[in-house]
């Protein structure tokens, strides 16, 4: 059986003589059919899917049960305002309730001032501005998979876009300060971080990280592309509960903009691949 993705929302199958027909399939929604009558007893069976749950719906994040954690900025309803333009809170959509918060005014990061693909995003100053939650759930979680849609526009050295743990960690980065060249840093693997050797500061970009703590394999995608993956010889869930946004335990602050990232709690290929085209489509980064 031959599978075509036509674009993020139709699947096209082509069935000869002889394969074996899946039949029904859970997450797709069956558009068409057209079967072809080749003679001498042989035809071909095309079928048409419509991709995501609820009727055939396009994919959304909440499609998936191991949905951890969603933050996406261009919903503006998932924002708490303190005042003017500063943000105190932005929401969690997996309905978890690990909400990302700043408490001091100062702190804390605006919304309604920039965009990227004419939708809101959030703006960090690279001095004072972070999020963070400090109760996440990463120590109840041996798999991990985070996908998130940011901007560095000033790059800097160390300076931290995510850090996820605390005593212990993994984190994304810059590897240099003369641009944002991504540099996922693992507690305990200092030989086998992840690198991508390519600056993309400036620009919106897709940056995926896989931690599959069971069978100690991570990797990073940069724009849709596999580019380091490695086996750090340790298999040990992150054991704290801290969520930083665009900053490093309160210091190494990024400026940039931050978009939307979802988290969840599986290393699996087609949840990650659809969450790409998802935030791909929505953010014009393809």
């Amino acid at each position: 059986m031959a599978v075509e993705t036509l674009n993020r929302d139709i699947e096209k199958t082509r069935l000869e003589s002889g394969d074996s027909d899946p039949g029904a399939q859970s997450g797709k929604t069956l558009l068409a059919t057209k079967t072809i009558d080749l003679g001498a007893g042989r035809s071909v069976i095309y079928r048409s899917y419509v991709l995501g749950s609820g009727g055939g719906g396009a994919w959304s994040p909440d499609d998936e049960a191991s949905l951890l954690a969603w933050y996406d900025a261009s919903d503006t309803d998932s924002i708490t305002i303190d005042s003017g333009s500063d943000v105190s809170q932005l929401n969690d959509k997996s309905g978890n309730g690990y909400h990302l918060t700043e408490a001091t005014a100062s702190e804390m990061p605006h919304t309604g001032v920039e965009t990227i693909n004419s939708l809101n995003v959030l703006d960090f100053d690279g001095s004072t501005h972070r999020l963070t939650n400090g109760s996440f759930p990463w120590a109840s979680n041996n798999n991990i998979t985070i996908l998130m849609v940011v901007e560095v526009d000033d790059p800097d050295g160390g300076h931290t876009v995510l850090r996820c743990g605390d005593s212990s960690w993994f984190q994304l980065r810059s590897s240099t300060t003369t641009g944002w060249l991504p540099f996922v840093e693992m507690f305990g693997a200092s030989n086998e971080d992840l690198f991508y050797d390519t600056g993309v500061d400036g620009a919106p970009v897709l940056v995926e990280m896989e931690f599959d703590f069971a069978n100690d394999e991570n990797a990073l995608y940069v724009g849709g592309v596999l580019r380091d993956s490695n086996d750090p010889g340790y298999a040990t869930a992150l054991a704290s509960t801290v969520l930083d946004v665009m900053h490093n335990r309160g210091t190494l602050h990024t400026d940039g903009k931050f978009a939307e990232m979802i988290i969840f709690s599986t290393v699996d290929q087609t949840i990650r691949e659809n969450a790409r085209a998802y935030l791909n489509t929505k953010w014009g980064l393809a």
